[in-house]
């Protein structure tokens, strides 16, 4: 009905009876008394007696509409159609719903969710909208996209209107609140007069309203809110779990995954939920594509014990992949009040080995073991046949000009003098932008990406250059300035050793660390490159510092190996040479897989190698990029979104920047995508992706009514507390138009006109 208080009304039109009930009784109250002068009265009455009789009615009718309106006031009538249709009371309306349709919001009520709860509030609140109103509704999953906006008024099909509301179903992203109210702002802006409002209908969790990153924004949109005039309802469907555990986080400890190899996979548990939970049982699956196919295996469960409210409990697994390929490891719990955070996945690059690439400054002359690179190669694929888990790959200094680097994990530059010069590439801006060196850049550029270098040093090594752009002033690949070599390699009687008290494991030393530090005096050195250790004072600040990880035990102790960060890769410096030139360290290389060369090298091949693919593991709403290789270049490439028979998406190739790849933005719901490559000789190739909800939105605690006051520096909002269903004014959270200040002006200006005709008939006085 069109009254927030439909007793009072019903009320109001029993008392229309009052004044007819007193009209009838005064006229049966009188009596006839016949007399003689009456005579000349009664002729006198008969000739008004019309006239009386429409006064009476006048009044009569006057007395009904005032008990009416005094019905339609205390009823607090709020319109229909044919009201609203009038143009009076409040007039048009601008109303935008900010529906919070995040994974938070499916946390269980009864037989419904919150947002179940939500969708139902806006279908009740939609329901006096009128053709004169402006209508917004906004998803905070994906604020730039709204629902629907009727900007001109018209509200011109509400069965689809009521089927997209009922198609609204949490979604696997985070919210997005200040994003959304940034949106609502530039459309409110967009009208010019009328009542305006914003209705957030939201779980308003804590911690959407206490980041420290988000507060200044959410009171800045609501600041904007406010200046144009926008009263803001706040429907609060937040409601603490009392069961919620969320699956934080599954990640690959080791650097990357191989083929035969343990590799060993955390996971942490937290409770969100405000009881301890015990003897829980965590699914762990894992799914890979082999030969076009994929399967699904079951892994042992994992048994987690008691963890209390706020607790994160973590352990760790080993899992070995029989082949190389994309592998995604699941873990699964039990079902609670949000499911949304009960599964995580994680994407594996499983490698058949590790791509090692060896750029030999010094390729032999006459014996294959004069190179700088044969004891390198043999220690790391003795058979060349990669059967000890790296694939190598050796070519001369000659060939940095054509080199690509990005298919190996890892790069050994031994005794290479200097990097080639080339035609210049030339930025659009400035001469600044000049690169002479583009293959060096090319390499730099291969670390910051995650790739590792490893650099030794030796008698043809161009200390400028070096200085120059490989040190770069302590933004380069090579970690400190060098000085020309010292130590006479032909001299064997005269050596030095490593300090084992100066010992600092970071990347290369770690085979060194404890009580392996005693073997480092199995090595002697005849000669090598002194670095300028004086020169960290000097890093730039935006830089890495360079870590000394070891020293030689010459009396100016010089560094021996040296580590720096740069992006997400690594680069180590040993300053001596990879071969027999300079020491005795390779010695046992020839001889046994198990000698002091042969594990060192192959641990610090290990430690530098590129990692594990970024991209393959990310939350919901990270764009899926992939490069793509030369053999992949003709391939039909298409993706399979995570969803039950959801359709396969093409994707075109496109440049970015010199490459060539595929990208998809769409990813929008947790679980595994799909990448396919068919290539043209009917075979297939296939990449596993993994997008998971953010473990953020599994923290289920409510934000107070002060919290909120906080966040938007405000207390004017109205708020509607909406976590039962029986709680909550939803008439008032709907705000609809309301008509009865206007039935009590009529009522006033009747009972003013009633009082003037009562007069002015004599009627009473």
């Amino acid at each position: 009905m069109p009254f927030l208080h439909p007793l009072l009304f019903w009320l109001g039109v029993g008392g229309i009876s009052i004044p007819v009930l007193i009209h009838i009784l005064n006229r049966r109250r009188s009596r006839i008394v016949d007399w003689a002068a009456m005579r000349f009265l009664i002729d006198a009455l008969r000739k008004n007696r019309r006239r009386l009789r429409i006064e009476e009615l006048i009044l009569l009718v006057l007395r009904c509409l005032i008990i009416l309106l005094l019905g339609f006031g205390l009823a607090r009538f709020s319109g229909c159609g044919a009201v609203d249709a009038l143009g009076v009371g409040n007039g048009g309306r601008a109303a935008v719903f900010i529906v919070d349709d995040s994974y938070s919001m499916g946390q269980s009520r009864g037989d419904s969710t919150a947002l179940g709860m939500a969708r139902a509030d806006l279908a009740t609140a939609l329901e006096p909208m009128t053709a004169r109103d402006q209508v917004g509704i906004l998803l905070t999953s994906h604020p730039e996209a709204p629902v629907a906006f009727f900007p001109f008024g018209t509200l011109s099909d509400p069965a689809t209107l009521t089927e997209r509301l009922d198609a609204i179903q949490p979604s696997d992203r985070r919210t997005r609140l200040v994003d959304a109210m940034q949106t609502a702002a530039e459309w409110f802006e967009g009208i010019e007069s009328g009542d305006r409002r914003l209705y957030l209908m939201s779980d308003i969790r804590r911690v959407d309203v206490t980041a420290a990153a988000d507060v200044e924004a959410l009171r800045d949109a609501y600041s904007r809110l406010s200046e144009l005039g926008v009263k803001v309802v706040v429907m609060d469907y937040g409601k603490d779990a009392r069961r919620n555990l969320t699956l934080e986080r599954i990640e690959l400890v080791d650097r990357f995954a191989a083929a035969g190899k343990s590799a060993s996979i955390r996971i942490a548990v937290r409770n969100h939920g405000g009881e301890t939970v015990r003897d829980t049982e965590i699914q762990i699956r894992a799914t890979f594509t082999r030969n076009g196919e994929t399967k699904t295996v079951k892994l042992p469960v994992l048994a987690m014990p008691t963890i209390a409210p706020g607790e994160v409990w973590q352990t760790t697994f080993d899992y070995t992949p029989e082949e190389a390929g994309s592998t995604v490891i699941a873990a699964e719990l039990p079902a609670d009040e949000l499911p949304g955070d009960n599964a995580a996945r994680l994407a594996l690059d499983v490698r058949e080995a590790i791509r090692v690439l060896i750029i030999d400054g010094k390729p032999a002359t006459r014996l294959p073991e004069d190179a700088a690179s044969y004891f390198l190669r043999i220690a790391l694929d003795p058979t060349g046949r990669g059967e000890h888990g790296f694939d190598v790959d050796v070519m001369t200094q000659a060939e940095l000009a054509t080199v690509d680097f990005r298919p190996y994990h890892v790069v050994f530059l031994l005794n290479v003098s200097s990097f080639p010069l080339q035609p210049a590439r030339t930025g659009d801006e400035s001469d600044a932008d000049v690169d002479e060196y583009p293959s060096l850049t090319d390499l730099e550029q291969f670390v910051r990406d995650g790739g590792g270098v490893a650099i030794y040093t030796g008698d043809r090594v161009d200390t400028g250059f070096y200085n120059g752009r490989m040190y770069a002033n302590g933004r380069g690949l090579s970690p400190l300035p060098i000085h020309a070599a010292e130590g006479d390699p032909d001299d064997r009687g005269t050596f030095i050793r490593m300090d084992p008290e100066s010992i600092s494991p970071a990347v290369a030393m770690g085979f060194f660390d404890g009580e392996a530090a005693a073997l480092t005096q199995l090595i002697r050195f005849f000669a090598f490159t002194p670095a300028d250790d004086e020169a960290l004072a000097a890093v730039p600040g935006d830089a890495e510092v360079p870590i000394i990880e070891v020293r030689f035990n010459d009396p100016e102790k010089h560094p021996a190996v040296v580590s720096r960060s740069l992006g997400r890769g690594r680069c180590v410096m040993i300053y001596s040479t990879a071969s027999l030139a300079w020491n005795d360290w390779a010695l046992d290389a020839v001889d046994s897989v198990q000698g002091l060369y042969v594990l060192f090298v192959a641990d610090l091949a290990e430690s530098l190698a590129r990692g594990q693919r970024d991209d393959d593991t990310r939350p919901v709403g990270a764009t899926i990029h992939y490069d793509l290789s030369g053999a992949l270049r003709d391939a039909v490439v298409t993706l399979r979104p995570p969803a039950v028979g959801a359709d396969l998406v093409t994707l075109a190739p496109q440049r970015d920047g010199g490459q060539l790849a595929v990208a998809y933005s769409r990813a929008d719901e947790a679980g595994i995508y799909h990448l396919q490559f068919d290539l043209p000789g009917g075979s297939q190739r296939s990449v596993l992706f993994v997008r998971n909800v953010d473990p953020v939105e599994g923290d289920l605690a409510a934000a107070t009514e002060v919290d909120l006051d906080t966040a938007l520096g405000d207390t004017e909002y109205v708020y509607v507390d909406r976590s039962e269903p029986d709680r909550g004014d939803i008439a008032r959270a709907g705000e609809r138009k309301e008509y009865w200040m206007w039935a009590i002006g009529a009522l006033l200006a009747f009972l003013a006109m009633e009082g003037y005709l009562g007069r002015k008939f004599g009627h009473w006085s």
